[in-house]
């Protein structure tokens, strides 16, 4: 979280601020080609800029390269950052970097006095190692506190760092230049066993840096279990050692022991997987556990007992709990952290001393409400704002049972509850409501069966009624077809009427009403189906574009308005894990696909496709909705030639284990047939965050205006935006629209439509393009990039043509 004091270098949050930036750009230098050659990160001057901290750094290269200012290793190294930064928290403008070569000459250093016992002064090393004192030379032969120094600036910054092999490395790195000052004023070395120790349990970290930054060999260390002699391991199975992270501290995990091999996983560097959990977290909320399950993993709790029950892991329960929840996250984003958790391996159990969190997997997965939500129903919170507005949101409807505008034998006109009409002109065929929503949603075909029979609304008895055979002839057919939304009817059936519910049968038109409406030829509430079969149809041809629930708002993403219920049909939001957490958008284009970004699905496997939802046809993410349909995937396919390092074809397609049922609030959205012109108003949607800094996703649907721009002006402003991070880089496959401050697609937004109007038309609409990427969510004269849809509608069309045909053969 962005925090002003980050730019005061006296200041605990500027501490942080250092350190992690250091950690990032020593991991993306140590995992290139230019690990041999790369030295360290020198921060030199921060200031801090309305919204971000502007930092000015140098990267040190070790003195041994003379490389020349004109080679092409600087312009290599500066990709190198460029790419390393991305997806991260740190922002950089390429065209401020500027890498020059300074020739290292050591200087001049006044040898401390042998023999004497001096504080621990190196920066490096205070506060590291439980002794204070130190004295000199050292076990590499530096003579002050000022030559050890300049050779860890030079030379060995990175096996001393905190995130290298934590917490033993660094220890023992620091009794290597600033031993302990024994009783006699000598140093004190580590032992050869420690060494060894260090070399067996770093060995992966060991093969990330080049073996001349390994200041001293095992073998020419003392071993003796005199400890006035050589220092032991300090960090031996059963040693309690602190933990420095505050978010285990509040689980009670304070110490831990090392090294801390959990049914034999071992984890080298669990400062660094505690920060990709709690980044996933973040960005997620997958589980409200999930930082437990990592802190009880990754730091076990020490109890001080000997091996094997030294540490106190996480209960198998916790384990899968989590892997239900939030493995699909860590597949979609590519982490192989946890590729080697073994739920199975844990124990199970109640008692306390022999797992964390047996209780905890055992909860409910109960809401919390957030602020300006109250809960309702089951288990749903909803904005105060909702209530009495016409719209059920809660499953028990108690947000709508008590705002007593009608009597029980009426229903209210849903958008304005200034006029109650009777039940009976309720789905009736004529528009008693001035918005003519007590005709909308009155016909549908049954969502919850494969079946395809024809279902009429009966507000009286607000339920759904199967429509008997009797009269029926094919030009019924046709008008259901058109009325949902279809362009022809491809057959129709008769069932067996084996339900003893009530029926709705034909009779003549009724007076005053629309004869493009089955409503207005129903006889609702009948005792029994007289023929003894149903209506089953089935339709073809879905219209796109087109959307019968919206009505106008009288009131006017990022920025931008709250989408009423039915007013973008084709919406639809991309869930993950057992607790369904929301994580992208995508959009409806016929009844079996959906349509959603490349980097939303993923770059590596899918995993187990039962741990994805998909939902459709409700605006309010967080509430219940009579209108959602909610699928599983059946398929997954991303565009070939997607690449999940430049977001290039950032387009894929998701096949539905089972059809969507077409009606007034889950529509299909038209593919565009060329780009959106330059200076186009066409909306963003989705339920993303609001701001950068946002905690959560957006309960209801948001839209934004925005204009297309040219992709030279786009491909200026995302790369000379103050405070920017290149991204990624602006390629055909993408377009841009926006620019205009705070309004713009956010995080969370990704894989949702650029919608725009067709020509000629008043209300029907095509999606230009796909939410991709962009700067920093609003940022002032930056628009958002977006994938350029047209250029991929042959490989959409190609992909469902070939999914049919498989599955016809």
């Amino acid at each position: 979280m962005y925090d002003p004091d980050m730019a005061d270098q006296t200041s605990p949050a500027f501490t942080v601020f250092r350190n992690a930036f250091i950690f990032k750009m020593d991991t993306i230098f140590m995992s290139s080609n230019f690990s041999n050659m790369y030295n360290r990160t020198q921060i030199l001057n921060t200031s801090e800029n309305r919204d971000h901290v502007a930092l000015s750094f140098a990267i040190q290269i070790q003195p041994r390269f003379m490389v020349p200012t004109s080679s092409n290793l600087i312009g290599q190294i500066q990709a190198v950052i460029i790419t390393g930064l991305r997806n991260s928290v740190f922002v950089i403008d390429s065209k401020s970097m500027r890498l020059w070569i300074n020739a290292y000459i050591p200087p001049t250093t006044t040898p401390s006095p042998p023999g004497q016992c001096l504080p621990i002064t190196i920066a490096s090393c205070v506060n590291i190692t439980s002794y204070s004192k130190t004295s000199f030379p050292n076990v590499v032969g530096h003579r002050s506190p000022a030559e050890v120094e300049i050779a860890i600036k030079h030379k060995y910054y990175s096996v001393i760092q905190p995130f290298f092999c934590y917490p033993l490395a660094p220890d023992f790195y620091c009794s290597v230049f600033a031993p302990e000052c024994g009783s006699d004023g000598k140093p004190i070395p580590p032992c050869r066993e420690y060494c060894m120790d260090v070399m067996k349990l770093c060995k992966v970290s060991y093969q990330e840096i080049n073996t001349d930054q390994i200041p001293v060999s095992c073998e020419s260390l003392p071993e003796s279990e005199d400890p006035a002699v050589c220092r032991q391991n300090p960090y031996k199975p059963g040693t309690c050692v602190p933990v420095n992270h505050d978010m285990c501290s509040s689980y009670g995990i304070n110490k831990t022991s090392y090294p801390n091999v959990i049914r034999g996983v071992a984890v080298e560097k669990p400062l660094i997987a505690l920060q990709l959990f709690q980044g996933i977290y973040n960005a997620t909320h997958c589980y409200k556990h999930l930082m437990l399950f990592a802190c009880a993993f990754f730091v076990p709790n020490c109890t001080g007992k000997p091996e094997p029950y030294n540490t106190l892991p996480p209960c198998a329960s916790l384990c899968q709990a989590f892997r239900d929840r939030c493995q699909i996250f860590f597949d979609i984003f590519e982490h192989a952290v946890i590729a080697n958790i073994s739920c199975s391996d844990l124990p199970d159990s109640p008692d306390p001393t022999v797992c964390m969190g047996y209780h905890e997997a055992r909860e409910p997965d109960f809401k919390v409400c957030g602020p300006g939500e109250i809960k309702c129903g089951k288990n749903s919170c909803i904005k105060r704002s909702w209530i009495c507005d016409g719209n059920q949101d809660c499953d028990d409807n108690s947000d709508e049972a008590h705002c007593a505008t009608c009597d029980k034998s009426e229903m209210a006109c849903v958008k304005s509850y200034g006029r109650c009409i009777n039940k009976t002109q309720g789905c009736d065929g004529a528009d008693d409501c001035y918005t003519g929503v007590d005709e909308n949603f009155c016909v549908q075909m049954d969502a919850t069966s494969d079946k395809d029979v024809l279902q009429a609304y009966n507000p009286i008895s607000a339920e759904w009624e199967e429509v008997c055979k009797d009269n029926w002839t094919s030009e019924f057919s046709t008008l259901v077809c058109k009325q949902l939304g279809y362009h022809r009817v491809l057959a129709t059936y008769y069932k067996d009427y084996s339900n003893k519910t009530k029926t709705a049968i034909l009779t003549s038109l009724k007076d005053g009403s629309d004869p493009n409406r089955l409503q207005s030829f129903l006889k609702k509430g009948q005792p029994s189906c007289p023929s003894g079969y149903v209506v089953r149809i089935v339709c073809m041809d879905a219209v796109c574009g087109i959307r019968p629930a919206y009505y106008r708002s009288p009131l006017r993403v990022v920025g931008g308005d709250e989408v009423k219920p039915g007013a973008l049909p084709w919406m639809a939001s991309l869930h993950g894990g057992l607790g369904e957490a929301f994580f992208c958008g995508a959009t409806v284009i016929n009844e079996q696909w959906i349509l959603t970004a490349g980097h939303c699905i993923g770059g590596g496997e899918h995993g187990d496709l039962k741990y994805w939802t998909i939902q459709t046809g409700s605006t309010r993410r967080v509430a219940y909705s009579k209108y959602r349909q909610i699928r599983r995937p059946k398929r997954m396919i991303k565009h070939p030639a997607f690449n999940v390092a430049t977001v290039d074809n950032d387009v894929a397609l998701i096949q539905l284990e089972k059809p969507l049922a077409m009606n007034d609030y889950v529509r299909p959205i038209c593919l565009p047939e060329k780009q959106p012109e330059e200076g186009t108003r066409c909306y963003a949607a989705g339920w993303g965050k609001n701001d950068n800094f946002a905690q959560r996703y957006e309960a209801a649907l948001k839209q934004v205006p925005l204009d297309i721009s040219s992709w030279e002006y786009c491909k200026n402003a995302t790369s000379n935006a103050s405070g920017n991070k290149i991204v990624y880089a602006l390629t055909k496959s993408m377009f841009c629209a926006g620019g205009a401050d705070s309004h713009d697609a956010c995080q969370g937004d990704s894989g949702g439509p650029l919608l725009c109007r067709k020509e000629n038309t008043t209300d029907e609409w095509y999606q230009g393009g796909i939410v991709s990427w962009g700067v920093i969510c609003g940022h002032p004269r930056t628009p958002g990039v977006y994938t350029n849809l047209p250029l991929y509608v042959d490989w959409i069309r190609e992909t469902i043509t070939n999914a049919s045909e498989k599955l016809t053969l």
